[in-house]
């Protein structure tokens, strides 16, 4: 430990270089090693390792500090510009610590999804990296989950679409059967004309179904002009007065309730079809001489209208399902009630791009409930 008397201002009283004696070493080589020292000193107010300052008065009055310094040794090896270094390369150390980890951590699960979508693309439609990265809490996490959601929806729809071309497949495979029986029947037939009328027959049922499939992609997949200022109680007073026959018919009884009054904005054509599926499908399931019921009315913010009859109602099971196209509850297919299972989901996609919903319950007496709502727009 060396002692050095300084001034107030820091500068020392005297300088002294203390002369070191080793046996080993002659004066000049201890003139070199103190010079050396000397050179790597820094000044005296730069030292970082100062021990203590302590403030002194000579008999005189004149004032000093006596400042305690290390030796000429630590103080040659923890000056500031070696300390300089040492946080410099710890700095890069570290740095380059977290660097090989942040680039881990963000490259992993960058690469994962990279594999996974160029496996999705090759066809591997099951693949989902939730379970690798998933869990991750951060924006990259989030990115998973969405890939996998979208991965669901994908595989959803391309399902969708192969069960829509069996479907279609399967109804026009049978008029196409039957139209081939009745030409072969008509060959060898005295009665010709009444094989003609069977062809006929089947001929309007495939018409009939792409005309309902191409309704059904039109709504789906085109822009629609929905600037038409509709009263829904008129158009379902129109679709009554157009289902009197059926009614009529099947001696069934209609009660109805009109409660609303409000407008919505949309097609007149398109809203008029899907209403007129709903009440004859109501009407295809009534038994005879049951009642159907049809009111409207208004719910805070939106328009009600519910349909309700007396028929078999659908199971809970399939409740979901008989929204999708081609699909009925009835797993033999069989059309004693006829049509393709295209009438539900037609009426469904057009009432959801007028904005409105459709919803079915299975009434506690006995029957099926479809419940319309449609938000009020603004005049």
């Amino acid at each position: 430990i060396r002692v050095i008397l300084l001034h107030p201002d820091g500068t020392p009283v005297v300088r002294l270089r203390p002369k070191r004696h080793d046996d080993d070493h002659d004066d000049h080589d201890d003139h070199k090693h103190d010079d050396r020292q000397e050179r790597y000193a820094p000044p005296l107010e730069a030292h970082l390792l100062d021990l203590a300052d302590h403030p002194v008065t000579s008999s005189t009055g004149q004032r000093y500090v006596l400042k305690m310094l290390p030796s000429r040794y630590l103080q040659s090896r923890f000056n500031p510009q070696a300390l300089y270094a040492y946080r410099l390369l710890a700095s890069f150390i570290i740095i380059l610590i977290g660097s090989l980890w942040i680039a881990r951590s963000i490259a992993r699960p960058i690469r994962i999804l990279h594999q996974a979508s160029i496996m999705m693309s090759e066809g591997e439609l099951d693949v989902r990296v939730s379970q690798h990265i998933g869990k991750r809490k951060d924006e990259l996490g989030k990115l998973a989950q969405a890939f996998d959601q979208m991965a669901d929806k994908v595989t959803s729809l391309l399902d969708s679409q192969q069960q829509l071309f069996r479907d279609i497949s399967h109804e026009i495979r049978t008029p196409l059967t039957r139209q081939k029986l009745a030409i072969e029947l008509a060959r060898s037939s005295n009665a010709p004309n009444e094989m003609l009328n069977k062809i006929e027959q089947q001929n309007q049922c495939i018409e009939d179904l792409i005309n309902q499939l191409l309704h059904f992609m039109q709504i789906n997949h085109h822009q629609l002009s929905l600037d038409e200022r509709l009263a829904p109680t008129e158009m379902l007073k129109a679709c009554v007065t157009a289902a009197e026959l059926e009614l009529q018919a099947k001696q069934i009884a209609l009660e109805t309730e009109w409660n609303s009054v409000a407008f919505i904005k949309g097609d007149g054509a398109l809203l008029t079809r899907a209403f007129d599926n709903l009440l004859i499908n109501a009407i295809k399931y009534s038994p005879v001489q049951s009642t159907i019921r049809l009111k409207t009315f208004d719910q805070e913010q939106n328009i009600v209208i519910e349909l309700s009859d007396e028929g078999p109602g659908i199971p809970e099971a399939e409740l979901s399902s008989i929204l999708k196209p081609f699909y009925r509850a009835d797993k033999s297919r069989n059309r004693g009630t006829g049509g393709f299972g295209l009438g539900l989901a037609i009426s469904k996609g057009i009432i959801e791009r007028h904005g409105g919903s459709l919803r079915l319950h299975n009434r506690q007496e006995k029957g099926l409930l479809v419940s319309i709502i449609f938000p009020k727009k603004q005049k």
